[in-house]
């Protein structure tokens, strides 16, 4: 893997990351954050664990420097896999994703298999971003929340693009980022 660095501001670095992994990332040092800008995986490579990888690497190397967070806009194609890694939505982008999910769990709330009616159900009560990683993380469910069929598919995908973050130093975030649930 290589890397391109430069100084865009006094505080500021951008750098992008060559591979199997592709990354843009924006350094901001006064903030001790990091925004992914752009992230891809070689089209050969997908659902390998590379993504997941370099952003447990990323993580650790940012932890170990001071770093708080690690900030980006997760799109429509990429929302779960980020929730799946631990990435919620920041509160506004929270309010709004609830305030769907919850109309339309209403909405479908009759179609849905118990187990998933309480996943979601449990999402929405609870009213906290991690919700989205819970719901994300619920695919060993029998009737797997984000397949394509039925209710609990509409129900997920009213969860469209967010922006998010992913906490340095927290518990809650690294369960999900290294498989500690």
């Amino acid at each position: 893997m290589e890397s391109d660095i430069e100084q865009d501001r006094p505080e500021r670095f951008k750098a992008i990351v060559h591979g199997l992994v592709y990354a843009k990332l924006s350094f901001n040092f006064a903030g001790r954050s990091v925004a992914i800008t752009k992230l891809s995986v070689a089209e050969g490579n997908r659902k390998e664990g590379y993504c997941r990888r370099f952003i447990q690497n990323l993580y650790r190397a940012l932890e170990e420097h001071g770093f708080e967070r690690i900030e980006l806009t997760a799109s429509f194609d990429g929302r779960f896999v980020w929730a799946r890694l631990g990435f919620q939505p920041v509160t506004a982008s929270w309010k709004k994703q609830r305030a769907t999910l919850t109309e339309l769990y209403s909405r479908h709330r009759e179609e849905l298999s118990p187990v998933n009616r309480d996943i979601i159900a449990g999402v929405i009560s609870a009213d906290h971003p991690a919700g989205i990683c819970i719901l994300a993380n619920s695919v060993g469910t029998v009737d797997n929340i984000l397949s394509p069929k039925g209710a609990s598919y509409t129900v997920s995908m009213s969860v469209v693009t967010w922006d998010g973050e992913l906490k340095v130093g927290s518990d809650v975030h690294e369960q999900f980022l290294f498989g500690r649930q």
